[in-house]
This record gives structure tokens, C-alpha cells and sequence, in this order.
């Protein structure tokens, strides 16, 4: 049988245990009401758009770039990013992908980077002008807009890697 005041006595040897020190909490991001969103690009970590993206070899082989948004205001750790890329030469929607990120840093400046464009014929966008956008949903349900124009750039020479196949044969 379990005494009438057990609990009582549970709860206080729990107490005993206890270091008086409250961890801190993953509250994320400063909420302000003059929020705002940057799309820029970086793997790892903001760079504001230069007018060029160069495309990254990923580790299967094919390539992506890589996108990045700064907020400042928003609040949480987590946000909603729709973004596209458009062949403005070509005239036509390249990508259109949406992921939920997290939303790095402290205080009112947050950045989400490392978001990959996943293109699966990246040769056929190779030096030509596309403009990005993307729509940022915060965890109150407010969309914020951002976007910007930039000429495509092949990656980076591989050793031991011919050039043109840099992302994956082409069909």
C-alpha cells in the first residue's frame, strides 16, 4: 500500500536534485513589427546578391545553388521559404521549390542559408541572366517578399573531374 503522502514526498526529493540553474531556451528570433526578409545566397552563411550565383556540385554528383535569407523581426526559429528561379533570357520558370527552414542567430538578426536550389539540368542555365525570388512565411503567418537578378556561373574547376560534367552527365 502507498502512503496517503507519498507524492509529497517525491516531489521533494525531486526538488533536492535540483541545481536552482533553469536552461536557457531556444526562443529564436526578436519579433518587431517592421520585419523585414533579404534574399541573398551563401552555404554557409548570408552574402548579399553580386550579380552572379555560381552553380555547386553537390555530393551525388549533380548541382544546386545555394540561396540564403537574412530577416530581421522575425520572430521564432523556424520559417516557410517559396522560391523561383526564372530564365529571364528563356522566358521560363526554371524552379519553384518551398522548404521550411531554421533561422540562425540572436536577437533581431536571423539568417537561414544552405537552401538548395535542387536544378536537374543545371548546363541549360550556364551563363544566363535568372531572377529569384522568394515569398518568407514567419510563424505569425506574415509573408514577407525579396528577390534579385544574377547571371549563372558554372562551378568551380575539380581536380580529376572533367569540366563538362561537373553536374552530371548531360542527356
Amino acid at each position: 500500500m502507498v502512503p496517503r503522502n507519498f507524492g509529497i514526498w517525491v516531489f521533494l526529493a525531486t526538488l533536492a536534485g535540483c541545481t536552482g540553474e533553469v536552461p536557457p531556451l531556444d526562443v529564436g528570433c526578436a519579433s518587431s513589427p517592421e520585419a523585414t526578409v533579404e534574399l541573398g545566397q551563401g552555404a554557409t552563411g548570408y552574402a548579399p546578391p553580386d550579380g552572379t550565383l555560381r552553380l555547386a556540385r553537390g555530393p551525388q554528383g549533380g548541382c544546386h545553388l545555394d540561396l540564403a535569407v537574412r530577416t530581421t523581426g522575425l520572430p521564432g526559429t523556424r520559417a516557410t521559404v517559396d522560391f523561383t528561379i526564372f530564365d529571364v533570357q528563356a522566358g521560363e520558370r526554371v524552379l519553384t521549390s518551398r522548404l521550411v527552414t531554421r533561422l540562425a542567430g540572436a536577437g533581431e538578426v536571423c539568417e537561414a542559408f544552405g537552401i538548395r536550389a535542387l536544378l536537374a539540368r543545371p548546363w541549360e542555365i550556364e551563363d544566363r541572366r535568372v531572377t529569384v525570388t522568394a515569398t518568407v512565411t514567419d510563424e505569425l503567418l506574415r509573408t514577407f517578399e525579396d528577390g534579385f537578378d544574377a547571371t549563372v556561373l558554372w562551378p568551380e574547376p575539380i581536380e580529376g573531374i572533367e569540366e563538362a560534367l561537373l553536374c552530371g552527365d548531360r542527356d
